[in-house]
Parts: structure tokens; C-alpha cells; sequence
């Protein structure tokens, strides 16, 4: 069973009477709506709403008189389709002649006709929009005023690429000012620069046995600092992504919000998955190029060799690996279907902008 049908199944209040899955969307009706739930999130519809169930190319479409009520990607045979709309059309009549009657006793004394629920012509005769191109008779759907294409039932769109990149250049500046304040005033930026001074020293020719004593003394506060920044970086974008606001102050600047993939709120236990799920391509860059120095160790001392010249080309060889390891995950945005990065991914989030 598909995650997205399990999540149908806990937003259902009543029966499921029937049920269909993908790998990328799932569909429920009980005896009051249809559900549908896909990366873009949650469309639900009753049944008494529906009037119209077609296919625009890859995309299911179920409309009402007013416009669509559902529309997203749901990859299956026509057999399995019609076998479901079918439990659809008796549950909508079921429906249908429920609200009837329950306007009926609501006047009684004006009782109230109890109308047709749908118009259903012998199976020869009617045509309907067929969920495939070659095929005209599929499961019998009333005939209603034809949907016009303009209409959606989505709140937002997904963030792309620049605006994303343009979101975490404002996080990044806001993250450093604030690391270097808090920093100051706990003394971590003097390790920083008494590091500086160590790379002055050995460029002078200093001791080396002070040099070394010296840099055994920063080991401890440069970890400290390290740590302090990850803990920064992380609180920033975890308290922040949920939050009331859904987003960090970059993505607030610019009208974005970070949820789940059912549209809404992700918890702080989500949010600290997707910042540290983040931080997994930096950090296996870091070991592949790290991998890619060993072959200049012995060569370090005699550069213009041969060896240290096919030695160079290796290191640039793994450079370019590890830079693709490093920026591949986050412009992943600009041609994944819902534009995530790999972040997103694993972390089962998306970045929109409401409309």
C-alpha cells in the first residue's frame, strides 16, 4: 500500500467504498466524496458535486456545473478506471436521493420532489469522454454544461529554482550576520583570527614548535565554533519552517511556505529531517574530495613532477565529481515534477507560493 494511499485513508470520515492507487497519486470514494491525493496535496470533492469525470491528456479531471473539482495525474488501465467510477455514479445517486430527502423534511409543508440524482441513458447510446484517446464508451457519467479549462481547484504553485536561489541568498546573509554577533559575544571569532596569525607565522619562518603548540590550542575552540554555527543554522530554519509562517525569513520575503505533501504544515521533527537532509550532498562532496588529495600527499614536495602533474589531473578530475555531488541535489528544482530538491525529496516536502 502507497504512502499517499494510507494518508487518504486517515483523511476519509466514513467507508471506503472503493479504492485506486500509483506510485505518484491515490483515489478513494466513500459515500459522500471522492478523494485525491497526489505530491501537489489533497483535492476532495462530494459526490452530489459531481457532474463530469474525463482525462486532458495525463490528467484525470472530475468537474461540477461550477468548474473542476479534482484534476491531477493518475496513471491506469481503463478497466480499473471504469470498474471504480462505476462505485462512483450508484454512490453520487445514493447521495443524491439522501439530500433530497433530507431538503423534503426539512419543508414539510412544501414537500420537495425528489429529482433524478443523474441522467443515465441506456449504455448503447451514450458517449462520454473516454479515459483513453481510442476508446468512446467507459463507465456512464451524466450529461452537464461542459468545464472550462481556466478553472482550478489549487490554492498555490510550486517555488522554482531562482526564486528558491534568490530565497536562500537572503537566509544565508541573515544566518551569517546573526552567527557572527552571537560569536562575538561569546569570543568564538578570536580562534579565527589567532588562526590567521598562525598562517602570518609559518609564512615568516617562525618556530615551528610554537607554530604547533599554538594550533593544538585553537583545535578545541575552532570544533566549538563549528558546532555552534550547525546549531545556529539548524534552529534558524527548523524553528522557522515550522512555524506559524511556514518559512524562513527568505522565503517569508518572497511569499513562500514550506509544507508537507498534502499542502499542509510540517511539525519540527520534519523540518529538522529536511535541514539536515540538506546538508548530505555538502557533506559527501567533502569526502569524495577529500578522497581526491590523498595521491597529491606524496607529490607535495616536488610539484612540477610527472607524478605530481597526473597527480593535479586526478584532484581536478574528483574537483568536478565533487562540485556536481555538491550543486546537482538543489538544482534538481528546475526539472523535477514538483520541482524538489533532493532535500524535499527526502524529507516529503514541498516549497509553493500560495496564490
Amino acid at each position: 500500500m502507497s504512502e499517499y494511499l494510507n494518508q487518504l485513508k486517515t483523511q476519509a470520515n466514513q467507508v471506503i467504498l472503493s479504492e485506486l492507487e500509483t506510485s505518484d497519486a491515490a483515489l478513494v470514494c466513500t459515500e459522500s466524496e471522492v478523494l485525491y491525493l497526489n505530491a501537489l496535496g489533497l483535492q476532495r470533492a462530494r459526490l452530489v458535486d459531481i457532474a463530469k469525470v474525463n482525462r486532458e491528456g495525463e490528467e484525470l479531471v472530475i468537474s461540477g456545473v461550477g468548474g473542476e473539482l479534482i484534476r491531477g495525474s493518475l496513471s491506469t488501465d481503463k478497466e480499473t478506471l471504469a470498474s471504480f467510477f462505476t462505485i462512483v455514479q450508484s454512490a453520487g445517486q445514493r447521495a443524491h436521493t439522501r439530500a433530497a430527502a433530507a431538503r423534503v423534511e426539512s419543508i414539510p409543508e412544501k414537500p420537495v420532489p425528489i429529482p433524478a440524482p443523474l441522467e443515465v441513458a441506456p449504455p448503447k447510446e451514450v458517449q462520454v469522454e473516454s479515459f483513453h484517446q481510442d476508446v468512446r464508451q467507459a463507465v456512464p457519467i451524466a450529461k452537464m454544461t461542459p468545464v472550462t479549462s481556466d478553472t482550478t481547484s489549487r490554492a498555490f504553485e510550486n517555488a522554482g529554482f531562482w526564486m528558491r536561489f534568490l530565497a536562500a541568498i537572503i537566509d544565508g546573509i541573515l544566518v551569517s550576520v546573526i552567527t557572527s554577533i552571537i560569536s562575538s559575544i561569546f569570543g568564538l571569532n578570536n580562534a579565527m583570527l589567532r588562526l590567521n596569525e598562525i598562517s602570518r607565522s609559518i609564512s615568516a619562518g617562525g618556530s615551528i614548535e610554537a607554530i604547533q603548540n599554538e594550533a593544538v590550542s585553537l583545535v578545541a575552540p575552532i570544533l566549538l565554533s563549528l558546532v555552534f554555527s550547525l546549531l545556529v543554522n539548524w534552529l534558524y530554519f527548523a524553528l522557522l519552517e515550522s512555524s506559524k509562517q511556514q518559512a524562513s525569513l527568505g522565503k517569508m520575503a518572497l511569499g513562500l511556505k514550506v509544507t508537507n505533501l498534502m499542502a499542509q504544515p510540517i511539525g519540527f521533527g520534519q523540518a529538522t529531517w529536511r535541514y539536515f537532509a540538506k546538508q548530505i550532498p555538502g557533506l559527501v562532496s567533502l569526502i569524495v574530495l577529500s578522497f581526491g588529495m590523498i595521491p597529491l600527499l606524496p607529490v607535495i614536495s616536488d610539484p612540477t613532477s610527472t607524478a605530481a602533474r597526473a597527480a593535479a589531473g586526478t584532484f581536478l578530475l574528483v574537483f568536478f565529481v565533487s562540485l556536481l555531488i555538491a550543486v546537482v541535489p538543489f538544482i534538481m528544482t528546475g526539472f523535477t515534477a514538483h520541482k524538489q530538491a533532493l532535500h524535499d525529496i527526502l524529507a516529503k516536502t514541498l516549497v509553493v507560493k500560495p496564490k
